[in-house]
């Protein structure tokens, strides 16, 4: 336990916070409404399943980093407790990539954040095929912001491999600092340009590149 707690209580619902992955399950109420709005006026097969119960498996991929056919059986698991259909791992792939996601991450307190972003391959082509075929391997971009005291994200944003680190810092700190008071942030030399340190400088927010 920490030194100087002088809060009990306190102290333990921000120690029960920092495990907390907060998932709506709103898309339940609305599930009919939703796809009768999706569906109206489609041409050839209608969506089985609305954007937000999408959007929910996504919140579960990305956070917990279960593989889409992993994924694909948790959805019928899922299905004996609720009246829900499973849902095809291809169907959650395709479906997922075309989303802005929106996932709640709760609030904070003042923090320092550090900033960075990682792949996530979406292919699984062979080396074989790669170099016979001429086929690039794609994948993902998550940019994330982290609170380097809870360890929490408190931001994030998904983009292609096109998109350069340096040039979601910005959504990054405007994103964390709705949730909180951002006091510092730390980053790589790839964010090591002008107009970061001018942008943190008028947020007066302190430059730990």
């Amino acid at each position: 336990m920490e030194e100087n707690v002088k809060n009990l209580k306190e102290y333990n619902k921000k120690l029960i916070r920092r495990g907390e992955v907060l998932l709506d399950l709103d898309f339940l109420k609305t599930w009919d409404r939703k796809l009768e709005e999706m569906n109206e006026g489609k041409i050839g097969h209608l969506y089985d399943y609305p954007d937000s119960y999408i959007n929910f498996l996504s919140v579960i991929y990305y956070i917990f980093g279960i593989p889409y056919r992993q994924l694909e059986g948790f959805t019928r698991a899922l299905s004996k407790y609720c009246d829900l259909k499973p849902v095809c791992h291809s169907t959650i792939y395709e479906r997922s990539t075309k989303l802005n996601l929106n996932i709640n991450i709760g609030n904070t307190d003042d923090m320092i954040i550090s900033v960075d972003a990682s792949g996530i391959k979406v292919s699984n082509r062979g080396k074989w095929i790669r170099e016979k075929w001429k086929k690039r391997r794609g994948y993902l971009k998550i940019h994330f912001a982290v609170d380097i005291k809870t360890k929490n994200i408190v931001s994030f944003e998904v983009t292609d491999e096109s998109v350069r680190d340096n040039k979601k810092l910005k959504d990054l700190v405007e994103k964390a600092d709705e949730r909180g008071n951002v006091n510092k942030v730390l980053a790589d030399g790839a964010y090591n340009l002008k107009e970061i340190f001018d942008y943190l400088e008028e947020k007066r927010i302190e430059t730990g590149i």
